[in-house]
């Protein structure tokens, strides 16, 4: 009798477990991962985050995610960063849309991005985001006489019409400020900028439909809204330094001469693009600061005059 052996067949090559294999050795990469994590969002859990590292990491060598990458020589710790990174911040803003996550600071996607327009905290509970989401459960927390916490529970969320005339007054006055922003930050071509906010903020139009209004490339409209959506991400920071330079020049003596440059940097530690930005955005509060021969001075009246609040 012919008896025959049959040979195992060799592993299937898999290049993706073969270097997150390496990495994990030589580079310590789930905690780089983790780490890269925490530093982004300060308030998560290290040790979920290095669980969801750990998970990404066995999901991407289960399908031999970088094979691809690898053969063409592109594949970096940093891209791989990049990747985490986004897959994340997906992870939150699902999480986000579900009432217990929601207690612990989880956001959906559209509740960041309209905290961020507002130039607000990102883990606030956003009200225009609630009128988009109106069907989304709320979670409050149930106390006992003594006020110790004894547990939660979901409550309806629906805004009634005195929380929709609420937020759409909210909506309003963000937009008009984010307007500011923009018009204290391209002062020399401040309309074709406010064309692009109210079609990115107002009207929700896309890249393609402004560039075809506008009459350029798709590429140039790229540049016009990220420079449209920088200048509103920096809102706090414009405020601030107008409040900051108002509360300067109007605490300094009555002066025909002003205060020098050299002081107003000194004691306020902003260069000039961010002193012009502030210097435009007081001006639309009707407050007008002089600038002559590197000089700042606010006009007469203006001393006691108070830059708006939010």
């Amino acid at each position: 009798m012919i008896r025959t052996t049959t040979r195992p067949s060799a592993p299937a090559s898999n290049p993706t477990r073969e270097w997150v294999l390496d990495a994990l050795m030589t580079k310590r990469l789930d905690r780089r991962l983790a780490s890269y994590l925490h530093r982004h969002f300060p308030t998560e859990d290290y040790d979920e985050l290095l669980g969801f590292v750990g998970l990404l990491l066995a999901k991407w060598c289960e399908r031999d995610t970088f094979a691809t990458y690898l053969a063409e020589g592109k594949l970096t710790v940093s891209t791989v960063k990049g990747w985490t990174r986004q897959k994340w911040v997906t992870r939150m803003s699902r999480l986000g849309t579900e009432p217990l996550h929601r207690l612990h600071g989880k956001r959906s996607e559209i509740e960041v991005e309209a905290n961020r327009f507002a130039g607000k905290d990102l883990g606030e509970m956003c009200q225009d985001a609630m009128t988009r989401c109106a069907d989304m459960a709320d979670v409050a927390t149930v106390y006992d006489d003594e006020g110790e916490s004894i547990g939660h529970e979901i409550v309806d969320s629906s805004l009634n019409a005195e929380d929709v005339l609420s937020d759409h007054r909210d909506r309003v006055a963000a937009l008009a400020e984010g307007r500011r922003y923009v018009a204290a930050t391209f002062r020399d071509a401040a309309d074709r900028y406010l064309s692009i906010f109210d079609a990115l903020f107002v009207w929700g139009e896309s890249r393609e439909k402004i560039a075809e209004r506008e009459g350029c490339t798709v590429q140039r409209i790229s540049q016009l809204t990220t420079k449209v959506r920088n200048s509103v991400r920096d809102g706090a920071v414009i405020r601030d330094d107008a409040r900051r330079l108002f509360a300067f020049l109007s605490s300094t003596p009555d002066s025909d001469e002003g205060v020098k440059w050299s002081e107003v940097n000194r004691v306020l530690r902003m260069d000039k693009p961010r002193a012009n930005r502030a210097v435009a955005y007081l001006a639309q509060d009707g407050i007008t600061v002089e600038v002559d021969k590197g000089r700042y001075s606010l006009t007469a009246g203006h001393k006691a005059t108070k830059p708006t609040e939010d």
